[in-house]
């Protein structure tokens, strides 16, 4: 069965074999074919390709380099990702076609890419190279769908493994001894918001006075804030549809955000007209947000005061997170959603660790649970 769908908008059709397919003509070129289980799905594809055709950029041939593929397979998704995305996107192009990009797509075997690898292994974290190979597998994967090429051959090529980053957990009492010991310093309530509400860095420093509700002792996470290459620092939409959430605060946390409140009041006064007001709560002596080097460099300096072990800011997103885990044994499922983590899969990869503990301590409750209903009995 054919349906006409007019000239130059395609055509869909079932096979023989039970898979649906669509054809769309190219200028000057020869048509393209897109297949589906479904006719919903190649319909789909072929409406995703009429989108590339005219923006220009469905016109790869088998016989292009990957230099050329790589650099219209991003066209096509700088659209729908974020400049910042955009930029470690380019990054990953420039690296990979540094090594592989003069070779025939249609060439392209799983050799090349070994070697790719390899050579970016001499220069660059294994992190770095493996977020490489995320990139081209994920160009391949599209080249596959848009039948340019019959297979991934980056399926076949094993990725370097990144290295663990050991994460430091303090206990209560560690994370109260942190912050008594920075009670005078100007990012002590920074401290104190990080480490009880589990909140990325990027979203403390994009918080604003009015996502705080006094009334409820809550806040709202809606953006969050990072460096761009041309843009310097720009606020954005937070990370993930689940990563904008309501955080209920403890009066521990409170009592911190109405002291920044009045410090920042003094710190407004002193800058007079040269305060930008951007409604930050952490900001600036000049109202304007924080570079997250900053904050690092005076992490390092408060933990110089203490007998704590070296850790990142980051570290106490951990923290607040073991200590709602472990110490007080909340559902991974409310956890999870408290750290705007995108599912509970997430929160099990990251702190799945703590697993074992938490069920001994369950255990251990359910020996206390009948050891006093037989005293009972």
């Amino acid at each position: 069965m054919t349906k006409t769908r007019g000239h130059g908008e395609g055509t869909v059709r079932k096979r023989g074999d039970g898979r649906w397919e669509a054809r769309l003509g190219l200028p000057g070129g020869k048509p393209k074919y897109f297949y589906g289980k479904t006719r919903r799905e190649a319909l789909q594809k072929l409406q995703e390709a009429h989108v590339e055709r005219s923006l220009g950029r469905l016109s790869i041939e088998r016989s292009d380099t990957v230099e050329v593929y790589l650099r219209s397979w991003l066209e096509t998704k700088r659209p729908n990702i974020k400049p910042r995305t955009a930029e470690i996107y380019e990054l990953n192009v420039g690296r990979l076609i540094a090594h592989i990009g003069s070779v025939r797509l249609d060439a392209l075997e799983p050799v090349h890419v070994q070697r790719c690898y390899a050579e970016l292994g001499k220069q660059l974290a294994p992190y770095s190279v493996r977020q490489a190979h995320r990139l081209l597998h994920a160009a391949l994967k599209q080249a596959v769908l848009w039948n340019i090429l019959p297979r991934n051959v980056a399926e076949a090529v094993v990725a370097p493994k990144p290295r663990t980053t050991e994460m430091t957990i303090l206990t209560p009492d560690q994370l109260m001894a942190l912050f008594d010991a920075t009670k005078e310093d100007r990012f002590h309530n920074l401290w104190v918001l990080l480490g009880t509400t589990g909140l990325r860095i990027g979203e403390a420093l994009a918080l604003k006075w009015s996502d705080i509700e006094w009334d409820r002792k809550s806040l709202l996470v809606r953006r969050t804030v990072q460096r761009q290459q041309e843009a310097g620092l720009v606020f954005e939409d937070t990370k993930t549809a689940g990563s904008r959430r309501t955080v209920e605060l403890p009066e521990e946390t409170v009592a911190a955000l109405r002291d920044q409140r009045v410090r920042q009041l003094k710190v407004q006064l002193g800058a007079g007209p040269t305060w930008e007001d951007n409604d930050l709560v952490f900001s600036t002596e000049t109202g304007k947000p924080f570079d997250r080097g900053r904050i690092h460099y005076n992490f390092r300096n408060a933990l110089k005061k203490t007998d704590l072990p070296h850790m990142r800011p980051h570290d106490l997103r951990h923290t607040a997170a073991s200590i709602l885990l472990h110490e007080l044994g909340l559902p991974v499922k409310l956890v999870s959603e408290m750290l705007g983590h995108a599912n509970v899969t997430t929160t099990l990869a990251v702190y799945g660790h703590l697993m074992p503990a938490m069920h001994r301590d369950a255990a251990n409750r359910l020996d206390a649970l009948f050891a006093a209903h037989r005293e009972h009995a």
